[in-house]
């Protein structure tokens, strides 16, 4: 264990993890000064913690992994929620099961949207800020895709209201939400938001 140092020879449980992040962020352990400043993200990253936005909720906390063992440990505060998940499957996305489990536990409820409203919001969609800048939308059954092609192809969550969401565990969930039509587009990270418009055939 002390061949990788910091990175791995730390030995915890999952109880012992929820039980220093919830006292962490909870202001317990270090002042008000301290812990605003871990919490202050620049590029992605705090000092020593990343924020996290999953299912709409946001969390602070962090993840690790050696040798295919892994960890996340969030603590939601508006849930007062702390959650660890400790994995050593390589073959398991411990990125799905983390969301999904959250999902079953807060009992979010799962919005409904038919296969012919779907298809409203395929198309191309074009930045009104930079014409180069488009995104893609197509369509599985009920699903909407965001798709960049030979990249990415990822399906998105409907959360009602003609709105999308790509759920992330290691960057900022990106929302997309459409106009009644499915003509006009708003893309939001980290409260941010850029207009596209679809592009005519």
């Amino acid at each position: 264990m002390s061949t990788a140092k910091g990175t791995g020879s730390i030995v915890s449980t999952a109880e012992d993890l929820n039980s220093f992040f919830e006292k962490l962020l909870t202001g317990k352990i270090l002042s008000e000064e301290s812990l605003a400043l871990m919490k202050t993200i620049k590029d992605r990253y705090g000092m020593g913690l990343f924020r996290y936005t999953i299912n709409d909720r946001q969390g602070f906390g962090h993840r690790g992994r050696i040798d295919e063992f892994r960890a996340t440990s969030i603590y939601f505060a508006n849930e007062n929620l702390a959650f660890t998940l400790i994995s050593n499957g390589s073959r398991i996305d411990i990125n799905k099961i983390y969301t999904d489990i959250l999902k079953l536990y807060l009992n979010d409820a799962i919005a409904e949207i038919s296969e012919a409203e779907v298809a409203k919001f395929v198309g191309v969609f074009v930045s009104q800020n930079d014409p180069s800048d488009k995104a893609v939308f197509i369509q599985e059954k009920n699903v909407l895709i965001n798709f960049i092609k030979d990249e990415f192809k990822e399906p998105l969550v409907y959360k009602g209201n003609n709105r999308f969401v790509l759920e992330q565990m290691y960057a900022e969930s990106i929302s997309f939400t459409f106009s009644s039509d499915g003509k006009e587009l708003a893309f939001e990270q980290g409260g941010k938001t850029w207009k596209y418009i679809k592009e005519k055939i």
